[in-house]
């Protein structure tokens, strides 16, 4: 029901009546940090349920959620590396690992678990997602795009709210490039899901050559002939 903020007052009198109770510090740890993903008293829970049981993997994983919110990379990985020792197939905590280690910049390992855990779960968008956005930040823009899409139904804010679009789609980069907007006087050429038209004064490699240029290729863009979308320019 997700109702954390509800029962911390139940776990809190749990906890007094018997503090032995399997997964109570966990749970409440758990709990509080729906309020506060940072929480301090969070993070004293989790590390006394560890100690309480070392094998518990999901207090690891939270411990380490704990650690990234306050901005503790390594403590953060370090507990995300116990929790993956207890269970190295999991695909929600080979997913976590990878989201910290793109945090903390290790792209080799981040893109690893990436893929370990769309693997594991191939039918989860979320992790394609993840892992479509650690290509694109590699540059590796043939497989990030397409994994790319997966964002309409892995993200949680874009979930269930992909727009209908009236252009084409991304269809690998062999597909027709379509300007997009212009940045610092230079136009931009996009091969994602382009939607939009190329607008006279930007569909030109640079804004300095003359008016009837300009308007030639313009002319001669495949993309002029889509709807248009409004693109800021800088």
């Amino acid at each position: 029901m997700n109702r954390h903020r509800d029962a911390i007052g139940p776990y809190r009198k749990a906890l007094l009546f018997d503090a032995t109770l399997p997964s109570l510090r966990k749970n409440l740890g758990a709990a509080l940090m729906q309020n506060d993903p940072a929480s301090t008293e969070a993070a004293g829970l989790l590390k006394a349920a560890i100690e309480q049981n070392p094998d518990d993997a999901n207090a690891w994983i939270n411990l380490g959620k704990v650690h990234l919110a306050r901005f503790d990379l390594d403590s953060a990985l370090d507990a995300e590396r116990h929790a993956l020792r207890l269970r190295p197939d999991n695909p929600l905590m080979l997913c976590n690992h990878a989201l910290t280690l793109r945090e903390a910049q290790q792209w080799d390992e981040a893109e690893r678990f990436a893929l370990a855990a769309h693997r594991a779960s191939p039918g989860t968008a979320s992790y394609l997602s993840n892992l479509g956005m650690v290509h694109l930040l590699r540059g590796n823009y043939a497989d990030g795009w397409r994994e790319h899409e997966a964002r309409w139904e892995g993200s949680r804010e874009l979930a269930g709210k992909r727009p209908v679009l009236p252009g084409p789609t991304w269809r690998g980069l062999l597909a027709k490039r379509y300007c997009c907007g212009a940045n610092r006087g230079w136009a931009i050429c996009c091969n994602s899901a382009a939607t939009f038209r190329c607008l006279p004064n930007v569909c030109t490699a640079k804004a300095g050559v003359s008016p009837g240029t300009r308007s030639l290729r313009w002319a001669n863009c495949s993309a002029a002939r889509l709807p248009s979308m409004s693109m800021s320019s800088r």
